[in-house]
């Protein structure tokens, strides 16, 4: 990544200035506003971003490599901010978000139901179903993704682990093993 490129979550569109970029490039016309984020390239003028929310309660900006993953309300984008605009919308819809140290990269909740690990080279691996609805307490612990999935048929939260590398899961609920 050029070191030198960053980001700033915006409160809303900016009053003055050149109008916010699309992101998708259909959105946004009409003067909706979603996730604003302005990004300051090395060696570009600053732009700013106006993404369109998904169906989640999640935003985040993330240094990713050479680019950004940006997350609104759930919807996934691949940034480059010295190209403005995205270069890609991952579909799916982001609940949770791990940082992983090595590999470098997330672990992303994908529907308050399962879980992707994404490093630089993109998307590693992705779970099978793990919850009915929603995680609670996901860590990462000694190579291994600790936390409990809910239960619909038993009305509690049930631990299940994911090894780091493979992806590969064991618990949760039973219900949802098969």
């Amino acid at each position: 990544m050029n070191r030198n490129a960053g980001f700033t979550i915006l409160a809303g569109l900016p009053p003055d200035g050149p109008p916010a970029v699309p992101c998708p490039k259909n959105w946004g016309q009409g003067a909706r506003e979603g996730f604003v984020v302005r990004f300051d390239p090395a060696k570009e003028e600053s732009w700013v971003a106006n993404f369109s929310r998904g169906l989640a309660d999640t935003d985040a900006v993330l240094p990713f490599g050479d680019r950004f993953l940006v997350v609104a309300g759930g919807a996934l984008y691949l940034v480059d901010a010295e190209q403005p605009g995205p270069k890609a919308q991952i579909d799916g819809c982001v609940t949770d978000i791990l940082i992983v140290s090595a590999p470098v990269g997330f672990v992303f909740g994908w529907n308050n139901i399962s879980l992707g690990s994404w490093t630089l080279d993109g998307p590693r691996w992705k779970t099978r179903r793990l919850s009915w609805d929603g995680f609670h307490a996901l860590r990462i612990e000694r190579g291994r993704i600790l936390g409990e999935g809910w239960s619909a048929p038993d009305g509690e939260w049930v631990h299940f682990e994911v090894d780091l590398e493979s992806g590969e899961a064991s618990g949760g609920p039973t219900a949802l093993s098969a």
